[in-house]
């Protein structure tokens, strides 16, 4: 039984698709989780919201349940709901992004996290551009 959402820190991240040094979008993986820390498989709407440094929203979507549970992985290398979602409009400006995510399961109760991710994508070296 899920207890709480976790951000895979290591494998979120604001990600350039073209090589152009701009951010495309935001890769990002949830984790569902029981009391034990274990993964749990869990479905249900899934909202992501961003906001850049200052506050300002940047980008929210809405993932409702029937295409959440399509990104479910459990395998050793890749765990939970995996997302890739390119900017609606312009890409953050800022250093940051808040990512405030929410589950809401079908039985109607919320799962909340958040994270906050470098604005800035990596290059090939792992090295932020």
């Amino acid at each position: 039984r899920i207890t709480h959402l976790v951000v895979n820190q290591a494998r979120s991240e604001c990600f350039d698709g073209d090589g152009d040094g701009v951010s495309d979008g935001l890769a990002i993986v949830i984790e569902p989780r029981d009391d034990d820390e274990r993964l749990v498989t869990a479905a249900g709407d899934v909202t992501l919201s961003v906001l850049d440094d200052r506050g300002s929203p940047v980008a929210r979507w809405e993932i409702p349940s029937q295409e959440a549970v399509t990104h479910f992985r459990r395998t050793s290398r890749n765990r939970g709901l995996h997302f890739v979602l390119r900017w609606p409009g312009q890409p953050p400006q800022g250093a940051a992004v808040r990512v405030l995510v929410t589950l809401t399961a079908f039985d109607g109760t919320s799962f909340e996290t958040n994270c906050t991710v470098a604005a800035q994508p990596r290059a090939a070296g792992g090295e932020p551009r």
